[in-house]
């Protein structure tokens, strides 16, 4: 427990740290948080976290969150065919859930796709909703939000 609270208090330090500096830093930190999530996720999966399949999966969620800032792919993630991919990515998640049966994670590549879905799909926000102009309260309150949940979920 003690443990869980020193690593917790030092990733919080860091955290407010890189979104309070934001622009490029906080973009380097969003990289390279979103390729321990998609490590974390392809391990959940059982998939071999540093096979071809996972590498090509990382290179992608990489570029999505270092694109976000050109200003070429700006105009991607408001696009009404994105928010319909979301859509179509949370009405999937929804069955799975309802049903109990998770079929994207016993495909031979679903793993593969499902954590280039979610990481691809929410990520890039996060650097979106920094960039507004009242980015880092909305981003600071975001992260708040997710620290009491897991927190409560932990306890």
């Amino acid at each position: 427990m003690l443990t869980r609270l020193l690593t917790g208090s030092l990733l919080l330090v860091v955290t407010v740290s890189f979104t309070l500096k934001g622009d490029l830093f906080f973009t380097a930190f969003v990289a390279i948080i979103s390729l321990i999530m998609a490590y974390e996720s392809l391990t959940l999966y059982k998939k071999k976290p540093f096979s071809l399949k996972a590498i090509v999966t990382y290179c992608i969620v990489l570029l999505s969150v270092i694109c976000i800032n050109l200003p070429q792919f700006i105009t991607i993630w408001t696009t009404p065919y994105f928010f319909i991919l979301i859509g179509i990515i949370t009405i999937i998640h929804l069955i799975e859930l309802s049903s109990k049966k998770l079929f994207l994670y016993h495909t031979k590549d679903g793993g593969f796709f499902k954590t280039i879905l979610l990481l691809c799909s929410s990520i890039p926000f996060l650097i979106l909703l920094r960039n507004l102009p009242n980015g880092l309260l909305l981003t600071l309150y975001l992260c708040a939000i997710i620290w009491a949940c897991d927190t409560g979920a932990y306890f």
